[in-house]
């Protein structure tokens, strides 16, 4: 948000609630979607009835009824307290935004006991199963999606952070199956830029292979662009590192699969140039079966 200094100078003197995404920036979490980031974003901000909305450029306005208890103030911002906003963002975004909210809040240090207890409260179902596939282990947006999408065709959840032991050293894997030794990396684009740290990750997933583990890395392009082929390349893989699912799941898979990425292709255009923007990247192996 590029103007979100700005806007929170005027948002000091109106009065209103800052909501959502706005109120978690405020609370120290980065919520804008990937397609979105380093671009502007309008505050989000509930104002009650009988006041004017302020001028803001933008601006998110809803009418929520805002419990005072729910409402804190930030250097004379008020906000939303950090469960409620944790909340409202399980509740409201789409999914795989909300997750990736909801592990960043969590990661931060709000209580997930504390979380359950506020949705379960609120009565907000949806909130709710957001709050139970959340997990603070994820270090990244990106790392969240391609969790969530793992999980969301039927394969077995990964762990987050996984210790891999490689001679005197341990290293980390974004996710991972231990039973399996397969881990799951998403290569951030933007932090492993440069020589110096592509040759400390070739020299890191050499250590992690020579420890008997597969390692498959995947960028932004594989996540929002070739989202079949990823899938089915981490299926395809885990079958050969001797996961055994019946042939009926298998099956089930394999067309969770392609309903997912006929439905994300409806999405895809949104983000494919950003996605190819990213040069040089080499495309996935052909799965086999």
């Amino acid at each position: 948000m590029s103007d979100f200094g700005s806007s929170l100078d005027t948002l000091r003197s109106s009065g209103v609630v800052t909501v959502m995404r706005t109120a978690a920036r405020i609370h120290g979490v980065d919520a804008t979607p990937p397609c979105r980031r380093g671009r502007d974003y309008g505050v989000e901000i509930v104002v009650a009835r009988g006041i004017s909305d302020p001028c803001i450029p933008g601006s998110y306005v809803y009418r929520w009824k805002i419990p005072p208890s729910h409402i804190q103030t930030w250097h004379g911002i008020r906000t939303t307290t950090p469960v409620r906003t944790a909340a409202d963002c399980a509740h409201h975004l789409p999914w795989l935004d909300a997750v990736a909210a909801v592990d960043k809040f969590l990661r931060v240090g709000l209580g997930r006991e504390e979380l359950a207890w506020f949705v379960e409260r609120t009565g907000r179902r949806r909130a709710r199963t957001v709050v139970e596939v959340a997990d603070a282990g994820a270090e990244s947006t990106m790392e969240t999606w391609v969790r969530c999408m793992i999980q969301e065709v039927g394969l077995p959840r990964p762990s987050t952070q996984v210790a891999v032991r490689s001679g005197s050293e341990t290293f980390k894997v974004d996710l991972g199956y231990r039973e399996f030794r397969l881990g799951i990396e998403y290569d951030g684009q933007w932090f492993h830029a440069g020589a110096a740290f592509a040759g400390q990750d070739a020299r890191r997933r050499a250590a992690i292979g020579a420890a008997g583990w597969k390692l498959l890395v995947f960028n932004m392009r594989h996540v929002l662009v070739e989202p079949q082929a990823m899938l089915e390349y981490v299926l395809t893989t885990l079958c050969q590192r001797g996961w055994r699912p019946t042939a009926e799941r298998h099956r089930y898979i394999v067309r969770r699969i392609r309903r997912f990425a006929g439905l994300w292709r409806a999405r895809r255009e949104v983000w494919t140039d950003l996605a190819l923007d990213l040069t040089g990247d080499a495309p996935l192996p052909s799965p086999t079966w």
